[in-house]
């Protein structure tokens, strides 16, 4: 048997080393900023966004996507290039009725679960990373979920720097889904408006910026923008 005052040394030993760390005030000014730009995008009743994704290079890869998404009804339009595979290009919709894909002519599926909140969330934490998991999804009339799969942590204030007259505030911070490479996010998020203008993404050390070239919230979209092309 143990001795009474050798237990108690290792319980406290024991919690100690389980007992989560303190969040400090830099990470919680981090998530505070954050949670406050995620609020703003998925409580917005429409959201109208264009990506620009670059790799910080002579003809880097480019991965574009316009991003339209009003109640259960959502639109995702995709240009992509890289230097090994050239030109993609295609889009995927749904007007809360039917979900259909550019990549699939004519072959419209009863549209599933709502994706707003997929993509709202999707965009504030991953960016346009996201948007492909919610085009399989939608395109095919399964629930995309909520955006809650990609986990987020390890919040930390960056510099401040200004960005076309604008000051921002930098928050760094990681996102892992399952047991996928995990992204290492750099997001400006100008502090007065709380709406992101530029993230800087490092996955692996492939490295992304994207900036924002529309990013509208209760934006006015027309039905006809959601329906399949003819």
């Amino acid at each position: 048997m143990i001795p009474a005052p050798l237990r108690s040394c290792a319980t406290l030993l024991l919690l100690a080393v389980c007992a989560p760390a303190e969040e400090t005030a830099d990470a919680k000014a981090a998530r505070e900023l954050f949670e406050a730009m995620e609020k703003k995008l998925v409580s917005a009743k429409s959201l109208h966004v264009v990506c620009r994704s670059r790799e910080p290079r002579e003809n880097g890869d480019r991965h574009d996507v316009t991003i339209r998404v009003r109640g259960a009804c959502a639109r995702l339009d995709f240009d992509w290039w890289a230097a090994a595979r050239g030109k993609v290009a295609w889009s995927s919709g749904t007007d809360g009725k039917a979900a259909w894909s550019s990549l699939k002519p004519g072959a419209e599926v009863e549209a599933g679960a709502s994706p707003a909140a997929a993509i709202a969330r999707g965009f504030a934490r991953t960016g346009a990373f996201a948007m492909a998991d919610v085009d399989r999804a939608v395109a095919a009339g399964r629930d995309p979920g909520d955006g809650t799969a990609w986990a987020i942590d390890g919040f930390r204030l960056g510099k401040k720097e200004s960005k076309d007259g604008v000051e921002l505030q930098a928050v760094e911070y990681t996102v892992q889904r399952e047991k996928e490479t995990p992204l290492r996010m750099t997001l400006w998020i100008d502090p007065k408006t709380s709406l992101p203008r530029q993230r800087d993404v490092d996955i692996g050390g492939w490295k992304l910026t994207e900036t924002y070239d529309t990013l509208e919230l209760d934006a006015k979209l027309e039905d006809d923008v959601f329906r399949a092309p003819k």
